[in-house]
């Protein structure tokens, strides 16, 4: 009498368990959101490969301020493509696109074979030039 609905109560659980278990995608940004989440900040990340700190101010005339690792940095900072954030110091110029997912902004390295690796994780965005860089 009663074997039906354990079966169906069964099911259920196993559809709930199975939904807490969805991650949600990461969305890349387009360029538009780039520049609004970058320009007039200052920004603290955390480099995921090389394990340094970094804090940078992305002023709006497009130069970029900061201390990375405990030495002071500077160059200049761009959007391109369809948002790919683009940071000029010295010879260097690597453009990485940026993903968010569930408010956690990342910067990545997308592969030829469409996978990605995460470079820095953004900790913060504040308003304005917060340490006078």
């Amino acid at each position: 009498m009663y074997k039906y609905p354990l079966y169906i109560s069964t099911a259920l659980s196993g559809l709930i368990v199975a939904a807490s278990d969805i991650v949600l995608a990461e969305t890349m940004l387009d360029s538009k959101q780039v520049t609004a989440l970058f320009s007039g900040k200052t920004v603290s990340s955390h480099h995921e490969i090389k394990g340094y700190d970094a804090t940078y101010f992305f002023s709006p005339d497009g130069s970029v301020k900061g201390v990375r690792d405990g030495e002071p940095m500077s160059g200049k900072w761009t959007v391109i493509g369809i948002g790919q954030l683009c940071v000029k110091e010295g010879m260097k110029h690597p453009c990485r696109s940026i993903v968010e997912n569930n408010g956690v902004y990342k910067k990545v390295k997308v592969k030829r074979n469409g996978d990605q690796e995460t470079l820095v994780i953004y900790k913060s965005f504040t308003d304005g030039n917060q340490n006078n860089y």
